[in-house]
């Protein structure tokens, strides 16, 4: 899978992505939890947090990111599912969510058609 980049090349174009995008102002704790883990994020069990290339990333387990992802980002950045596969980290770039630093969450899907 190829990540289709916006124009202004800091997001994804999820116009031409599957995805889900999930409504922080309308949807429970419950619900958001539930759709990051359905996602192919909740696969992993550790998930890297990018803000921005001047700032390091972060490593969290699945279940304090799902919990916590807006403060783990603190604004407006990615999620990006990893493993630990003998002792090293393997990021699933493809695996991965935007925070817009507000109230919207959007999940890449894999498993959507078209």
């Amino acid at each position: 899978m190829k990540l289709q980049w916006a124009a202004s090349r800091t997001e994804l174009d999820w116009a031409q992505l599957d995805h889900v995008t999930v409504d922080l102002a309308t949807r429970s704790e419950e619900e958001v939890e539930a759709a990051i883990r359905s996602a192919p994020l909740g696969r992993h069990e550790w998930v890297i947090a990018l803000v921005s290339a001047r700032k390091a990333p972060i490593l969290a387990s699945l279940d304090d990111a799902v919990e916590n992802y807006d403060e783990l980002l603190g604004g407006p950045g990615y999620l990006i599912g990893a493993d630990k596969v003998a002792g090293e980290l393997i990021p699933a770039i493809t695996h991965l969510a935007e925070f817009d630093g507000a109230d919207r969450l959007t999940l890449l899907d894999d498993r959507r058609v078209g």
